[in-house]
């Protein structure tokens, strides 16, 4: 089923008819791991974490699944306060999670779960690195930074951001100025453009 999502109502039903279809082809081959999966990316469509965890797991005990699967799976486990075991998941992949900026964004936000900042935003500036427009790790990174008062870690982020023209650049500018004041942004942002001509 594809078509464009025109209102939120329509996608819902959509996607609960896609559970419905990924269900009957479960049923119909219980030993089809991409069934699985899709039944369990559905259910993380909606939220319904838990169903969806269910459901991938049977997937995985068939398979191993591809690496852009396995970054819903990591996000659901951290939604649901198993940070731990998302960390694990994404550990037990060294070689693969160096390329990946979607697994490296999940290992970050698993890791500030569990407290350990310092990891958390190494690992999502790698992210960016990697996909400097990836905004799951822009906003978890500037939920850090202003949690932990990195100021310039904060300016920084939206140099990097503005260079990469990426969309994130009103919502870290909004963080700047309310953490920051108008007056200071003011004066950064002249300097920023006396600097580029």
């Amino acid at each position: 089923l594809r078509w464009h999502d025109r209102a939120d109502a329509r996608r819902l039903f959509g996607t609960k008819s896609k559970i419905a279809l990924a269900k009957k082809a479960v049923e119909a081959n219980p030993r089809a791991a991409m069934a699985h999966f899709a039944l369990a990316l559905e259910y993380f469509q909606i939220e319904d974490f838990a169903a969806g965890i269910d459901a991938f797991e049977l997937g995985l005990a068939l398979r191993a699944p591809e690496l852009k699967l396995l970054s819903s799976y990591v996000s659901a486990l951290t939604a649901r306060g198993r940070a731990d075991a998302a960390l694990a998941v994404i550990d037990g992949l060294a070689v693969a999670q160096s390329d990946s900026a979607e697994l490296l964004a999940e290992r970050g936000c698993a890791l500030a779960r569990l407290q350990r900042r310092d990891e958390a935003c190494w690992d999502l500036r790698r992210a960016l690195e990697i996909d400097p427009r990836l905004s799951k790790a822009v906003s978890e990174l500037s939920s850090l930074l202003t949690t932990i008062g990195d100021w310039q870690g904060m300016v920084d982020l939206a140099k990097t951001q503005y260079a990469a023209g990426a969309s994130s650049c009103p919502e870290l500018t909004a963080k700047i100025v309310g953490w920051m004041g108008p007056g200071r942004v003011v004066a950064w942002r002249s300097r920023r453009r006396t600097a580029r001509s």
